[in-house]
């Protein structure tokens, strides 16, 4: 109980696996304080549980962090706006693991940078996940994951990344914010479901992908627990002046948009490299469809 610190320690790992951790100040509430921390190997979080904020802002930790199944609560009181995990500017060589967590506020790895993946697989975060101007060499992946915010449950503005997989049951309750985001690779929504009824759904002005955009039901299930569910919006997918590579595939899709002003898909001044597919989709919305200044190459 109370505040663990654990900053500036050079080491070859911090094992925390199955550990529980509960802040008891009155004021900051960190549950382990670990700003600046440097360490060669990871950082165990598996299994642990804990209440409180993890304050790793600036760390360096080359062996990634392990964060499965974990439980993290941020401070009593302080709902959505409190912080679970703040990792702004850390550093690693490594995953990012939170795969399977159960987290109780927001996650911040704003400007972080990792040679490797971003993984919330399956993930429950009742919070937002913020990576604004983050730099991923690998994937963010969160498959089948559930994000809830009241205003902004994913903020990725400037992200730069190999693929994004919000797919396979991703529900986000709040806007999911891909704006000027770049990627070498894919941005796969394929059975997800994003819901934000009163605003913006998606928000993908200036996205830039090297390959396809898929808004559609995922084509082949890779494993026996794979979803087969439709992509739906409930509010604006807003992909205004987006450059995408390859093609953009609306397949078996959803999207309806009850606000006047706008287009449910708003694809104006959208750069598509190969191919725009509308195929057994849904668009409903005062405006429905806007390709006002588009090119399909």
């Amino acid at each position: 109980k109370g505040d663990h610190e654990f900053s500036g320690i050079a080491t070859g790992y911090l094992d925390l696996d199955n550990t529980k951790v509960r802040a008891e100040g009155e004021e900051e509430n960190i549950a382990v304080r670990a700003e600046r921390l440097r360490t060669q190997g990871a950082v165990f979080l598996r299994h642990a549980t804990v209440r409180g904020t993890l304050m790793f802002r600036d760390a360096s930790v080359r062996g990634g962090v392990a964060a499965t199944d974990a439980k993290l609560r941020a401070p009593s009181g302080r709902g959505f706006e409190g912080e679970a995990f703040d990792g702004e500017r850390i550093r690693s060589e490594q995953i990012l693991d939170f795969r399977r967590s159960t987290i109780e506020g927001s996650i911040n790895l704003a400007f972080a940078e990792t040679r490797g993946a971003l993984v919330f697989d399956r993930a429950i975060c009742k919070g937002q996940l913020t990576l604004t101007s983050a730099v991923i060499g690998g994937n963010l992946r969160c498959r089948g994951a559930t994000i809830a915010h009241p205003e902004i449950a994913v903020d990725c503005q400037g992200l730069t990344a190999t693929d994004v997989s919000l797919c396979d049951d991703f529900h986000a309750y709040g806007q999911v914010r891909l704006r000027a985001t770049d990627l070498r690779g894919e941005l796969d929504c394929s059975g997800g479901c994003f819901e934000n009824p009163t605003g913006i759904a998606i928000d993908g002005q200036g996205i830039r992908t090297r390959g396809n955009l898929f808004l559609q039901r995922p084509n082949q299930p890779t494993g026996p627990s794979e979803s087969r569910s439709r992509f739906v919006a409930k509010g604006n997918v807003d992909l205004v002046a987006a450059h995408i590579g390859g093609a953009v595939a609306c397949h078996d899709a959803a999207i309806e948009d009850a606000h006047d002003d706008r287009f449910a898909l708003n694809l104006s001044r959208c750069e598509i490299g190969t191919d725009l597919l509308l195929i057994a989709t849904s668009v409903k919305g005062t405006r429905a469809l806007g390709l006002y200044g588009a090119t399909i190459n």
